[in-house]
């Protein structure tokens, strides 16, 4: 693992565990801002840690928002992620990566009537991850793949949104002849 990356990661986990112990309403859609900063590192690095970082906190953030922040689901997440974050700041990357598998594990089973919604809301946010990832100038297929969603479903939620509907600004034909003339030396 990157240094970059761990350090990012490590900044993550503190910055979720401080905000499920704040347990306060107004500080849980910073979860979802902390998921949207996670999704920098992987569109630059292309990297599965950060992007199961993003879901992570995506998903315990969708959880929290619906269901609120019982006592039992707080104490195995924060315990989850506090595991990971020792992990991680010992260097042990194997053991991080198993911590961030049990924490998806426990977040599809915690509750029965739950499954169902958690395993939706995992997929959506790795759509909607998939998604911030193309924004960023990542191939659909390659965002497909690091997520490991489907093309076909990343393709339809990004019709949806209005990406592919932003412009970049016009650059005056004389300006790039100019630039391609000086970039191959010619007058």
């Amino acid at each position: 693992m990157q240094p970059k990356i761990k350090e990012d990661l490590l900044y993550i986990l503190n910055e979720a565990i401080i905000i499920l112990k704040s347990k306060e309403e107004s500080d849980i859609y910073k979860l979802k801002e902390l998921s949207n900063h996670t999704i920098h590192n992987a569109s630059i690095f292309q990297d599965q840690d950060s992007i199961s970082m993003a879901v992570i906190i995506y998903s315990v953030y969708k959880i929290v928002e619906r269901y609120g922040l019982t006592s039992r689901i707080y104490e195995v997440v924060d315990a989850y992620l506090k595991r990971a974050k020792r992990l991680l700041d010992r260097d042990d990357i194997k053991g991080y990566r198993k911590a961030i598998h049990d924490t998806f594990k426990y977040i599809s089973k915690i509750d029965k009537r739950l499954k169902t919604f958690i395993e939706e809301v995992i997929e959506k946010a790795k759509i909607t991850k998939g998604s911030k990832v193309f924004e960023h100038g990542i191939s659909l297929t390659k965002a497909a793949s690091l997520l490991g969603i489907s093309e076909w479903d990343l393709m339809r939620y990004i019709g949806k949104t209005n990406i592919m509907d932003v412009q970049l600004p016009a650059t005056d034909v004389r300006r790039r002849l100019i630039f391609v003339r000086r970039l191959f030396g010619l007058k």
